[in-house]
């Protein structure tokens, strides 16, 4: 109350002034927008963390229950509000447009919430590696490791770690496996494998072995990563890879 008269929405009631009727519910509609930019931004943002921004088309198992239960109905819900608002089959009446508004705030930030909240970023945003046991050259000069870049998506692509065991020196060789090959691995943990804890043979995802020229070592994949093995030459000094096979 200002000066014993009403304010806000029951001045506009009380005085009955058309413009400030129409003020408000201009105001409405364009919380209605937000609220439809909103939501559309978490479902979007939903669609591309659950697809790696397309590059995997496939849901997990959290992905797919939110797809259905949460981004479809969603998606259907906001369509329907949309095509109301165009048609303009809206309430005349102010109290229920505001009641509808509230309900329209309620559930927009209510599902964008748990839309935002269940994107991954692995996969596109934050890339995903996964790393097998560390191990020893035949000659005992490198120690390596493959690892593997957004595994399972368009993207992935794989590397080969190499420390010189007698400098302490690291290097990365990009590898042109065949990462869209491989349907299935297992892992040895969610952290990088420390050096000590002796490899097992499933984890073990390729061989590094010496050959008799300087600084050339024979790179193979194992029947762990995928069925079709694969062999490169790799060349220490250059930090390159030559495909053999």
């Amino acid at each position: 109350m200002e000066g014993g008269q009403p304010t806000g929405i029951y001045e506009a009631f009380a005085r009955s002034d058309r413009r400030e009727l129409v003020g408000m519910k201009n105001i409405l509609k364009t919380i209605w927008k937000l609220a439809i930019i909103l939501t559309s931004t978490a479902l979007i943002w939903f669609l591309l963390g659950s697809t790696a921004f397309f590059q995997r088309f496939y849901f997990d198992l959290v992905e797919f229950a939110y797809f259905i239960s949460v981004w479809v109905p969603t998606l259907v819900l906001m369509i329907t509000f949309i095509f109301l608002i165009k048609k303009g089959w809206i309430p005349r009446n102010l109290i229920l447009q505001v009641v509808i508004t509230i309900i329209i705030l309620i559930v927009s930030i209510s599902v964008s919430t748990a839309l935002f909240k269940n994107t991954t970023l692995y996969g596109w945003i934050i890339k995903q590696t996964r790393i097998d046991y560390v191990q020893v050259t035949d000659d005992g000069k490198y120690e390596y490791q493959l690892a593997l870049t957004n595994l399972f998506q368009r993207n992935s692509y794989a590397r080969l770690l190499v420390t010189d065991v007698s400098t302490d020196d690291e290097m990365i060789i990009p590898i042109k496996i065949r990462t869209k090959e491989i349907s299935g691995i297992t892992v040895p943990s969610k952290t990088v494998p420390k050096r000590e804890e002796p490899p097992l043979p499933s984890f073990v995802w390729c061989t590094l072995n010496a050959t008799d020229k300087e600084a050339i070592y024979m790179f193979t994949t194992t029947k762990y990563l995928k069925e079709s093995i694969e062999m490169f030459e790799i060349n220490m000094d250059k930090k390159k890879a030559k495909r053999i096979n």
